[in-house]
């Protein structure tokens, strides 16, 4: 699922001057960083019963101001980020 979910940021953000990375620290990771001008989004997917967050907790321990997005059952579900448009989730 994280493939598919990266494969749609790319193909609906490339061109538009965001820039798309991954985060690890020590055994902390965060699935998607993105860049929007000034603004700093984490993004999580979790498709299975997984749902810990630590790599969010230290991401934001790190980059406060940084928005975070969970993409999981109970909060944005898979279909619906597959059929939002990034680029308009993220401006907010």
């Amino acid at each position: 699922m994280e493939n598919a979910a990266g494969t749609h940021l790319l193909s609906h953000l490339q061109g538009l001057g965001h820039e798309i990375s991954w985060w690890r620290r020590e055994n902390l990771e965060v699935d998607f960083v993105v860049r929007v001008g000034r603004t700093l989004w984490a993004i999580e997917v979790k498709s299975g019963r997984d749902r810990q967050t630590a790599g969010l907790h230290g991401f934001r321990a790190r980059h406060p101001r940084a928005r975070v997005l969970l993409v999981a059952a109970g909060e944005m579900a898979l279909e619906e980020f597959f059929a939002s448009d990034p680029a308009e989730l993220l401006r907010g």
